[in-house]
């Protein structure tokens, strides 16, 4: 589910390279918006004119609260041979 898989990944993944406890919540609850759609993460993404990059950038998110487009931004850039598989 996405409780136990997706969001709980991604939490430990950001405490691991990024931030803290008040981070990992503003991320979680970040996620929880972009899951259902919801304002800053509504916008539609056009892959004929749109990347992901430009996406995430367009989100408007409060300076210091970025986190879950850092994160988003820093899976985007692993290359599959450079991943670890379990």
């Amino acid at each position: 589910t996405y409780k136990k898989v997706v969001l709980q990944k991604a939490l430990e993944i950001w405490k691991q390279t990024e931030g803290g406890e008040i981070s990992a919540k503003i991320l979680k609850a970040q996620m929880s918006l972009y899951k259902n759609w919801e304002p800053p993460f509504d916008d539609e993404f056009v892959e004929s004119v749109d990347n992901v990059n430009n996406w995430w950038s367009n989100c408007e998110l409060k300076k210091n609260e970025k986190h879950i487009a850092d994160l988003a931004l820093k899976l985007h850039a692993i290359i599959p041979h450079n991943a670890s598989y379990k």
